[in-house]
C-alpha cells in the first residue's frame, strides 16, 4: 500500500523501497508475492522503464506457470503486448490483443484489451476498426465508473477525429478527457492529454495556444515527476510551434532539449529491444529443440508406417501373384474345354472344367449306408432332406415303387440293375441340359422326384457312377456354369456377387464365394476383375 501511495506521489525511491520490502517479507506466500511483483512491473511500465517491467513480468509468468494462475498469466501477456506497442511493434501487439479478446476476462481486463486494440488500430492507420470499440467501451466505463479507462478511450476518440480531419470534434473530446483527468491530480494521466490538445492547436495553426498549453506543463512544479518520454515530446512540439512562428532562437533551444531527452529514451528503447531479442532467441531455441523432437517422433512414425505399408504391399503382391497363377491355370482349362466342346454346353457328358470340391469341408455332404438292407433304402431317408446351402423343409411326395426286379438282396447292401442306372444317368443329363441345377430348390429330393426314383437310388448312383456326393455334384455344375458365363457375358460381370449367387441358385453370396474359391483357388470378384482386365 505504501508503495502504491508513493507511486501516486511520484516518490520513485520510496516506491522501489516498499515494493522490494514487500517482496522480501512475502516468504512462501506466492499469491502475495505475485500481487506485489505485478504492481511493481506496472509501475515500471508506467514510468516507461520497459526493460525493468519485462524482467518483473517474466518473473510473474514463471510464478503463474507454477501455480497454474491462468488469469494473471493472461493479464501479463496483455501488458507485454503494451510494451510491444510502445516499441512501435504494432502488428505484433495487435495479434496478442486479438487472442486475449477471446478469453474469459473480467470487465477491467477486457477493457485493457480493447484499449490496446484501439491504440494499435489508430497507429496502424485503421481508424474505422478502432472506432468499432471506442464508443461501446466509453459506455462500459461510465456504467462501471472506471474513470481512468474512460479518459484513455476519450483520448483515442480524439485521435480518431484528428485522423478524420475533424479537429473541432477532436478538441471537444480531448477537453472532456482533460476535465476528468484533472480530478485525479495525476500528472502522468494529465500530461498526455495536454500534449494531444497542443497537437490539435498546431494542426489548426493556432500556434500561440499550442505553445501556451505546452509551456504550462513544462514550467509546472510537477515537471520533474513526468516520464522523460512526455517531456521529450513537449520539447519537440514547442520547438516546432516556435519554428512556425518564425522564432528560430526559441525553436533551437527547445529542439536541443528534445535531443538530450531523446538520447536517453533511445538508449532505454535499445536496452528493451535487446532484452526482447534475448527472450526471442531463448524461445526460438526451445522451439527448435521441440521441433527436433517432433521431427524424430514423426520420422519414427513414418518409418513404422512405411514398414507396415511395405509388408502389406509385399503381402498384397504375393496374394496378387498367387491369384494371377490360379487365374492363368483356370483360364488354360477353360480354353482347352472350349476347344474340345466347340459350343456344346456344359454337362456331365463332358469333362468338367474344375475338379471335385474339397468334400471333407462340405457342410452339406450326403451320407450313404452301403451295408443297409434293401428294405431300409426302399423307405424315404429323412436325413438326406437338405438344401445345398441351408437346411430345407421336407418335400411331401410318395416315393415311386421300384419293384423287386430292380433290386437284388445281399447281406452287406444292395445293387441297382445296369438298365436302371443308365436310365437315371440319361435323365440326369437332360436335367443338366435344362439347367435345372440353377434352381435354389435343386436338392436330392427335388431331383429324385423329377427322375421318378427315390433319394436312396439317386444318391447311390451319383456316388458310385460319378464318384462324388450329390452336393458336390450340384456345386460343380453351378461353378462350371458360372465360370463360362462370367467369361463370356459382360453384363453378368457387372452384377454384384450377391446377385450372381442368386442367379445360379445359391441363397447367400458367402456360400457361392466359398465353393467358387474351393474349386478355383480364387474368389469370384478376383476372377471377374481378371476377365475384365483381359477384355
Amino acid at each position: 500500500m505504501l508503495a502504491d501511495l508513493c507511486g501516486a506521489l511520484s516518490e520513485k525511491d520510496s516506491v522501489f523501497y516498499y515494493f522490494d520490502k514487500a517482496i522480501q517479507v512475502s516468504g512462501n506466500d506466492k499469491d502475495f508475492e505475485l500481487i506485489v511483483k505485478v504492481n511493481k512491473g506496472n509501475y515500471l511500465f508506467n514510468q516507461f522503464d520497459f526493460e525493468g517491467a519485462l524482467n518483473i513480468y517474466d518473473e510473474v509468468l514463471a510464478i503463474c506457470q507454477e501455480s497454474n494462475d491462468e488469469k494473471t498469466y493472461n493479464y501479463i501477456l496483455i501488458k507485454k503486448a503494451s510494451i510491444l506497442f510502445e516499441l512501435e511493434k504494432y502488428d505484433e501487439a495487435l495479434v496478442i490483443y486479438k487472442e486475449n479478446l477471446k478469453k474469459d476476462l473480467n470487465e477491467v481486463r477486457l477493457l485493457d484489451v480493447k484499449l490496446g486494440l484501439v491504440k494499435s488500430y489508430i497507429k496502424l492507420k485503421q481508424p474505422d476498426s478502432a472506432y468499432i470499440y471506442i464508443n461501446k467501451s466509453i459506455k462500459e466505463c461510465r456504467e462501471n465508473n472506471l474513470k481512468e479507462h474512460e479518459i484513455h478511450f476519450l483520448k483515442q476518440l480524439g485521435l480518431y477525429y484528428i485522423d478524420k480531419g475533424k479537429l473541432g470534434e477532436a478538441e471537444k473530446v480531448m477537453q472532456n478527457a482533460l476535465q476528468i483527468a484533472e480530478v485525479t491530480e495525476n500528472i502522468n494521466v494529465i500530461a498526455p492529454i495536454q500534449i494531444d490538445i497542443s497537437k490539435i492547436f498546431t494542426l489548426k495553426k493556432d500556434y500561440n495556444p499550442a505553445i501556451t498549453t505546452l509551456l504550462k506543463m513544462i514550467d509546472s512544479k510537477d515537471v520533474g515527476l513526468m516520464p522523460i518520454e512526455y517531456l521529450s515530446e513537449m520539447y519537440y512540439l514547442t520547438a516546432e510551434n516556435y519554428k512556425f512562428l518564425g522564432n528560430t532562437e526559441k525553436s533551437n533551444y527547445y529542439f536541443q532539449l528534445f535531443i538530450d531527452k531523446s538520447k536517453k529514451i533511445g538508449q532505454k528503447k535499445i536496452d528493451t529491444i535487446d532484452h526482447l531479442h534475448k527472450i526471442d532467441i531463448s524461445e526460438l531455441q526451445n522451439r527448435e529443440a521441440s521441433l527436433i523432437n517432433q521431427k524424430w517422433g514423426l520420422f519414427l512414425i513414418v518409418l513404422i508406417l512405411f514398414v507396415v505399408v511395405f509388408v502389406v504391399y509385399i503381402n498384397k503382391r504375393g496374394i496378387e501373384k498367387q491369384n494371377q497363377l490360379k487365374f492363368d491355370e483356370l483360364l488354360f482349362k477353360i480354353r482347352n474345354y472350349e476347344e474340345e466342346t466347340k459350343n456344346i454346353q456344359l454337362s456331365s457328358v463332358n469333362e468338367p472344367i474344375i475338379g471335385s470340391l474339397i468334400e471333407t469341408e462340405d457342410l452339406y455332404e450326403d451320407t450313404i449306408q452301403e451295408d443297409a438292407e434293401v428294405e431300409a433304402f426302399a423307405e424315404e431317408i429323412s436325413n438326406e432332406n437338405e438344401f445345398l446351402d441351408d437346411s430345407e423343409s421336407e418335400l411331401n411326395y410318395e416315393e415311386p415303387d421300384t419293384g423287386d426286379t430292380e433290386v437284388q438282396n445281399s447281406n452287406s447292401g444292395f445293387n441297382i440293375k445296369d438298365e436302371t442306372v443308365a436310365d437315371i444317368l440319361e435323365k440326369l443329363i437332360k436335367l443338366e441340359e435344362k439347367k435345372q441345377f440353377l434352381r435354389q430348390d435343386f436338392t436330392l429330393h427335388y431331383v429324385a422326384k423329377k427322375l421318378k426314383t427315390n433319394t436312396a437310388y439317386l444318391s447311390k448312383i451319383i456316388n458310385s457312377e460319378l464318384g462324388k456326393s450329390f452336393s458336390t455334384y450340384a456345386n460343380e455344375l453351378r461353378i462350371n456354369y458360372i465360370i463360362l458365363e462370367l467369361k463370356n457375358n459382360a453384363k453378368l460381370r457387372s452384377y454384384s456377387i450377391s446377385a450372381i449367387a442368386e442367379e445360379i441358385g445359391y441363397k447367400s453370396p458367402e456360400s457361392f464365394t466359398k465353393y467358387f474359391k474351393a474349386a478355383t483357388g480364387i474368389s469370384p470378384s478376383v476372377y471377374i476383375k481378371k476377365i475384365n482386365e483381359i477384355n
